[in-house]
């Protein structure tokens, strides 16, 4: 024999879903797609991020990570936002996770993020500093005893005269 009653029954709390609501670019939103370009420069990245079924959203907890450049989850509390700067170039995986009070944590939600390298990090631009490192000091030479033999053959020149 067994007894249940209905207004016992607990049910284990589900986690709420968490979102990346935005990207910004120093202040400028960015195309929300799967994978978000940012160009180089100063750039103040700000991931913006929410959790949806939460019955009460405001104390929904955070973890976030940026796969490559983070450790591991970084601990958001209840802030919804994410800000990121001075990122060196190549691809990332930022990751969302949310929670409410006490309860298990979510499913990350995901966005891909790919910093364009700078000038000086671009493997072009590093062959061409390469080539004319090595190719450089023997031309300089060159030109250095080319302009000695013609100031010298000026002068026999002049002493013929």
């Amino acid at each position: 024999l067994a007894v249940v009653d209905p207004a016992r029954v607990s049910q284990p709390p589900r986690p709420p879903r968490a979102l990346v609501e935005s990207v910004t670019i120093d202040g400028r939103p960015a195309a929300q797609n799967d994978v978000v370009a940012i160009p180089r420069g100063p750039n103040r990245i700000a991931i913006a991020f929410t959790a949806l079924g939460v019955r009460h959203a405001r104390h929904a907890r955070f973890q976030f990570r940026l796969d490559g450049f983070d450790p591991g989850w970084v601990d958001a509390g209840e802030a919804r936002t994410a800000v990121y700067s001075n990122t060196p170039a190549g691809r990332y995986r930022f990751s969302v996770r949310a929670a409410a009070p006490e309860g298990p944590w979510s499913e990350s939600a995901t966005v891909g993020l790919v910093f364009a390298p700078r000038l000086h990090e671009r493997w072009s631009v590093r062959v061409l500093v390469a080539l004319a490192l090595l190719v450089g000091p023997p031309l300089v030479t060159l030109a250095v005893r080319s302009r000695g033999q013609r100031v010298r053959a000026a002068a026999r020149r002049a002493e013929r005269e």
